[in-house]
């Protein structure tokens, strides 16, 4: 299984635990793959660092093989501001990211 990270940060925990210390945090845009599942618990590769963590299976957005690969193979541009917000085309959703989110 795939993923992107689509809130402004998602913790990386040590264990699959919310008392578990965070070691790390995705950003917005980031890709991921899902390695094994333990209850409510993903362990997770990152693309761009092949940093192994664990994440809440609730904040995971799951995304298709080729959906995946689309956006691994994008041009990616980077948010260059501290924090930024924005709405989505419908401008029904208020977006938040921060400085290094790949857009």
């Amino acid at each position: 299984m795939y993923g992107i990270c689509t809130q402004t940060m998602l913790p990386l925990r040590e264990s699959p635990s919310d008392k578990s210390q965070m070691i790390n945090q995705l950003l917005f845009g980031d890709l991921y793959i899902i390695k094994d599942k333990l209850k409510d618990w993903y362990f997770i590769e990152t693309i761009d660092d092949k940093y192994e963590s664990w994440i809440d299976s609730k904040q995971a957005n799951i995304i298709e093989q080729a959906d995946f690969e689309l956006y691994r193979n994008a041009k990616r541009y980077y948010s260059m501001e501290e924090s930024t917000s924005i709405t989505d085309s419908n401008q029904s959703n208020l977006i938040r990211y921060t400085l290094g989110s790949s857009l």
